[in-house]
Order: structure tokens, then C-alpha cells, then sequence
């Protein structure tokens, strides 16, 4: 397929799709409609698994190359990659992010599915997907579709997607579709993931990957695409607001939980972020009147 000369679409892209669903870049699970005869380019910044459920195109990453790929099939993104995508036939996909609070099980790694097995002879492959998978993943597209993407409900859909693939798939199809998330970058990025909510400063989070400040930061840029004080700050910010719209902890509270100096500081700091104070934002939420806690965009 020729490729047609116009503007690169980002295949994470926000707003509100055809069907009238409101979603945004970061939400869990969010659904996209990419147009037939267009090309659309990217980079990702959280690892994700998209799932065909309409339409047909060729997909090219570091690790598919000029792939084709089609109604049934999953492809895994693995952070840091860039794709490319020349849509054939008009695509409709449901996209899965594997941010910080997604794991397999509580019992179960990535790391574990892979002992013993010989990375050299595992090649990265699409998914098809079986009758379990493509009934969950449409069952789950028809509750977006009914207006229920509260992002806890979202978070439990994928847990149960990742007991699906363990209890439904053999460990051979399982190894050659989530090899990508066992690389140096996306082993960083699960180190970054669990420890830096913990870490105090820049420097204690270096320390604790064994890297220079400079290192660390180059590193840092290299798999997540900008600076890691300003990612830290987004993600801070994204939990701030997920924990004012979700949870009934007082202000006090998070103040103490976020290293503000006093309530006052943290009403000022929700106030220049989200555009509101705290407690409006609350009573907004309450209404249904603000998008959901995994909505918020930094």
C-alpha cells in the first residue's frame, strides 16, 4: 500500500470518538477509530496492547516489522517504541494501558513467565485472539459503549484480561507476545513504576538504580520521552486528583501524604493545576460533573 501523503495521526490520540465516548490520552482502557487509507505514527510512552476489532493495515515497530495485522489479532507496544501504522480497510481498536498499576497477578511476573526459556530463540508475535479474549474485549467495549469507563472498573478489566491470557493461552503464545516488556527499557521503566513515589529527590531515585544523576537522566529521556522531574511532577499530579475525585481522605491528609508544607499550600497548588480547589472538585465529582479520575491530563 502506497502511503498516502498527510498529517502523521498519533495512534494515542485524546478526545471524543465516533461512537461519542469521552476518553482521554491516559485513561486505562480507551477505544480508537483509525480512518481507511490514512497513516498514523507515534511514540509510546506507556506500554500498551491494542486489540483489532475491526478493520486491517500493516503495522511497522523495532520488533514488527511491516506486519500485517487484522480483525481477532492483539499487538503489544512495548514503552519507548515507535510505530507506524497504514490503515487498509477503516480500523476500530481498543487500546490497554500496562502503567504502574497494572500487573499480571499478584503471584505471577512477567519475569516468571520467562524463567528457564531461552530469549534468543523467542520471537515477538502478534496475538490472535481466542473466543475467551474476543468476548472479554467486546463485552468490555459494550460497557464503554453504555458510558461505564470509571477508571476502577477499567483497572479490574484488565487484571481479569491478564487471568485470561494465563488461563486460556500456552506459555509458548504467551513468551512470543510479551517478550518486548522484558528489554533494558521496559525493565527501567518498571523499576522507575514501583520506586518513584518512594524516592525523596532525583538523586535518591539515581542512587537507587545504580546510575549517575546524568546517567539516570539520559536513561530516563531515552524510555519515557522528557525530563524525569517533569514526569514525576504529571504523575504526582495525576494521583492527587485521582485520590481528591475517588477517595473521601481528608485535606489534611494529603497534604502530609504529598509533602506539602500545610493544607493552604495544597488548596494553592490544586488550584493553579486543576483549575479548581479541592473541595469544588470534590462536590463536582460527587455530580458526575468532572471526567474520571484516570481523565486527568497534566
Amino acid at each position: 500500500m502506497e502511503k498516502k501523503q498527510v498529517s502523521p495521526q498519533n495512534l494515542t490520540g485524546n478526545s471524543r470518538n465516533q461512537e461519542g465516548i469521552f476518553q482521554t490520552d491516559n485513561a486505562v482502557i480507551r477505544t480508537r477509530l483509525l480512518e481507511a487509507g490514512r497513516s498514523y505514527d507515534g511514540r509510546i510512552n506507556v506500554s500498551e496492547i491494542v486489540f483489532i476489532i475491526e478493520g486491517a493495515g500493516y503495522l511497522d515497530t523495532r520488533n514488527l516489522r511491516n506486519v500485517y495485522v487484522a480483525k481477532g489479532m492483539a499487538i503489544l507496544l512495548p514503552i519507548g517504541s515507535h510505530y507506524d501504522i497504514q490503515v487498509l480497510d477503516e480500523m476500530q481498536a481498543v487500546i490497554c494501558a500496562l502503567d504502574e498499576n497494572v500487573r499480571m497477578s499478584d503471584h505471577f511476573t512477567f519475569e516468571a513467565m520467562f524463567e528457564g526459556a531461552d530469549e534468543k530463540h523467542v520471537h515477538n508475535r502478534p496475538l490472535q485472539m481466542n473466543d475467551k479474549l474476543w468476548h472479554f474485549i467486546t463485552g468490555t467495549l459494550n460497557y464503554m459503549k453504555d458510558g461505564l469507563y470509571c477508571e476502577n472498573f477499567l483497572r479490574m478489566k484488565v487484571v481479569e484480561m491478564f487471568h485470561i491470557f494465563r488461563a486460556y493461552y500456552q506459555r509458548e503464545a504467551l513468551l512470543q507476545f510479551f517478550l518486548p516488556l522484558l528489554t533494558k527499557d521496559a525493565r527501567f521503566a518498571n523499576f522507575i513504576y514501583d520506586n518513584w513515589a518512594s524516592a525523596k529527590t532525583l538523586n535518591d531515585l539515581a542512587d537507587m538504580s545504580n546510575l549517575s544523576l546524568s546517567g539516570f537522566t539520559k536513561k530516563f529521556k531515552k524510555v519515557f520521552g522528557t525530563a524525569p522531574y517533569k514526569w514525576i511532577m504529571d504523575k504526582k499530579a495525576e494521583r492527587i486528583y485521582a485520590d481528591l475525585r475517588s477517595t473521601e481522605k481528608p485535606l489534611r491528609d494529603l497534604a502530609v501524604e504529598y509533602n506539602f508544607c500545610s493544607v493552604q499550600h495544597f488548596c494553592d497548588y490544586c488550584k493553579k493545576k486543576f483549575g479548581i480547589s479541592p473541595g469544588k472538585l470534590r462536590t463536582k465529582a460527587q455530580k458526575g460533573a468532572i471526567p474520571a479520575a484516570g481523565s486527568y491530563k497534566a
